[in-house]
């Protein structure tokens, strides 16, 4: 049985429509838009503190297991997270009595020192060790200074530089010596005729009152003691001046020219010598 269908040209124009119609149904629908990208959030200071509290921790155990440096850099990275004084103070104490590095001990000891939270009984006892280390290190770098410039084993230590010789003395200034041995000889001389001139005075106004034998009367008396002493005084100063002109003479005539070395000096020595009845100069000396 072959089946009849109605074509009708309206209905074809539709069907060929069809498909254009429905792009322009999809196109005119609005897309939906994408959801917006989620920003991280901040971290809480609470989980902040609880990180640099679990690094601190972590340091800890390699303090204690013998790793210094491990435990300093953790304990930097615990600051880095949140600082506090005990972190500092705990790296000054790793430097000081672990690492011997007196330097470093001493910046973490100020930095300890000038923290908002410090202890301040442990501020006493890091500025106290803060001075210590300063000494040491003023210790150490005067033992090394030592240890640079002894002489090492095996090498001997060069001798000294000879002192420059000593350049001979000019010699003894007989020429002025000379002079005031002959000045003061001279003034000897001068004293004795003072003394010559006056016991001769006295002696003859000792006469007036006595005889040449005999002297009773007081006046004369006084005046022939005082006529004897002036005169015994005058002997003294006439050989004493006498000597001293003389000898004032021989050394300013034997005496080398003054600014020429004496391989000898020639040693003089003048003592007068004095006794009760006569005066006298004594002198000596090595040529």
């Amino acid at each position: 049985m072959i089946e009849r269908r109605h074509y009708s040209p309206a209905g074809a124009t539709l069907r060929r429509l069809a498909p254009l119609a429905a792009a322009l149904w999809f196109a005119a629908i609005p897309a939906k838009a994408a959801p917006p990208a989620e920003t991280p959030k901040e971290e809480s200071a609470e989980t902040t503190a609880k990180r640099a509290e679990k690094i601190a921790a972590e340091a800890y155990e390699a303090y204690k297991a013998g790793d210094y440096p491990k435990a300093v850099a953790l304990y930097n990275s615990a600051i880095q997270l949140q600082p506090t004084a005990t972190l500092y103070y705990n790296i000054a104490r790793i430097y000081d009595t672990k690492l011997n590095e007196y330097e470093l001990a001493i910046e973490y000891y100020r930095r300890f020192v000038t923290a908002p939270d410090a202890d301040p009984e442990l501020i006493g006892k890091a500025t106290a060790r803060i001075a210590s280390l300063k000494e040491l290190q003023e210790k150490q770098a005067k033992e090394k200074e030592a240890a640079l410039s002894a002489p090492k084993k095996g090498e001997t230590k060069p001798a000294p530089a000879p002192l420059p010789p000593v350049e001979p003395s000019p010699g003894f200034p007989y020429k002025t010596t000379g002079i005031i041995v002959g000045a003061v000889g001279v003034v000897g001389l001068t004293l004795g005729t003072i003394f010559g001139l006056n016991a001769l005075s006295r002696d003859k106004d000792a006469s007036t009152y006595c005889s040449r034998s005999t002297c009773t009367d007081p006046r004369g008396i006084e005046l022939a003691s005082d006529a004897h002493t002036l005169g015994n005084l005058s002997t003294v100063s006439f050989v004493a001046g006498g000597a001293l002109t003389a000898i004032g003479a021989v050394i300013y005539l034997v005496g080398p020219s003054p600014g020429k070395a004496a391989k000898s000096m020639p040693a003089f020595h003048v003592e007068p010598s004095i006794s009760p009845h006569a005066g006298m100069v004594v002198a000596s000396g090595a040529f």
